[in-house]
């Protein structure tokens, strides 16, 4: 069996090849032709390498589904799981003595708390917990309580702070 062949022009570059050359406007050597290496028609780029697959009417309700059970996540985050929230504020402390310290904060309760549990620690000069007490904290009509607490401590602090509070 013969083969077909194809028929190859040299290439040459634009200094080598003769100014005068003419070429019939329609052929494949014609300078239009330069540009047809980049197809420029969609059909061509289509053919080559596939058409682009639209998302389906069920993959669009599928997206949209996604994006309001998001939606609906989120709404639920917002008012029902934040529901019981609690802050607070410290706003003093005083070393009583070698063995306690004195702290006073606000707890402020929101969106229907009513009690909370508050961690208290008693500190040294390097940050070091040398005391710590649980206090549980009722709301009151207002939703701001103030608390002082005294924390034994295993040596002198320097400080004490609310390390948290937890709604219940």
């Amino acid at each position: 069996m013969a083969r077909p062949t194809t028929q190859r022009n040299p290439v040459t570059s634009p200094a080598e090849s003769p100014a005068d050359q003419s070429v019939p406007a329609g052929s494949a050597d014609s300078a239009d032709s330069a540009d047809s290496a980049e197809p420029d028609e969609p059909d061509e780029l289509a053919s080559r390498y596939g058409r682009r697959k639209r998302l389906s009417r069920r993959g669009v309700i599928g997206v949209f589904a996604g994006l309001a059970v998001i939606a609906l996540g989120f709404v639920y985050w917002a008012t029902v799981l934040e529901q019981d929230k609690v802050t607070w504020q410290d706003n003093s402390y005083d070393v009583q003595s070698a063995s306690s310290v004195l702290v006073t904060f606000d707890v402020q309760f929101h969106r229907g708390a009513k009690k909370a549990v508050c961690t208290v620690h008693a500190l040294n000069p390097l940050n070091t917990e040398v005391g710590i007490r649980d206090v549980v904290v009722e709301g009151s009509k207002t939703g701001r309580v103030q608390m002082k607490v005294t924390i034994p401590t295993s040596e002198e602090a320097t400080t004490g702070v609310v390390e948290e509070c937890v709604a219940k």
